[in-house]
């Protein structure tokens, strides 16, 4: 398993369904419009990374949407959503509650954040010292899912991909909403339809 989901095996359909399957956010809510005949003018792309590197580039993306007639406005709402499935990378040293001599070894050792740890983990032995860390940058492999979000995870009981992805989104709201508060690492709260999309995401991950 990588740190991301593999977009060479994400169909143009695949993707087409977890828009509609998402709970999308106010600012994504226009991918919704016509959506059936726009994702049927992509056809002709082959799968997510291609898509991916194409609006990527300004002049590709102005040139996709002249030979699709999919506006250039909706393209690029379509661009940001796909770099959502991207999670970036978190510095080791922003995992603020590990041991800082656990962090040092590990950044001595070339693992700097936390893509590169994860896609190093067959190379890492598990220890009682370590496996929070681990556990942690598992975790932000979740779209949404920052450090501070995957601690209050860890603390409220929902350790790994798994225990998100089979977990009740009340629940884990009522839970995180206490841990948040009881520990002091979130001063707001984070919403139901949000632990929604959370849960939704890690079936993402869990297939990568």
């Amino acid at each position: 398993m990588t740190y991301h989901i593999d977009g060479s095996k994400v169909d143009i359909n695949a993707l087409k369904s977890r828009i509609i399957e998402t709970d999308l956010i106010p600012s994504r809510a226009c991918l919704m419009d016509d959506i059936d005949d726009r994702f049927e003018k992509l056809k002709e792309i082959s799968n997510l990374d291609e898509l991916r590197k194409t609006l990527k580039s300004k002049k590709k993306l102005e040139e996709l949407s002249e030979t699709t007639s999919i506006p250039t406005a909706y393209l690029d709402q379509l661009r940001r959503a796909i770099e959502g499935y991207f999670p970036k990378s978190i510095p080791l040293r922003e995992f603020i509650w590990i041991d800082d001599k656990v962090i040092a070894e590990f950044v001595e050792m070339g693992y700097k954040n936390s893509k590169v740890l994860y896609d190093s983990l067959d190379k890492i032995k598990r220890t009682d010292k370590n496996s929070e860390l681990l556990d942690l940058v598992n975790l932000t492999r979740i779209q949404w899912v920052k450090q501070r979000a995957a601690k209050m995870l860890y603390e409220s009981g929902y350790k790994t991909i798994e225990d998100v992805l089979v977990a009740n989104a009340e629940e884990m709201c009522e839970k995180m909403d206490k841990t948040g508060k009881e520990k002091n690492l979130y001063k707001g709260k984070i919403g139901l339809r949000d632990i929604k999309r959370i849960i939704l995401a890690a079936k993402y991950v869990s297939k990568s």
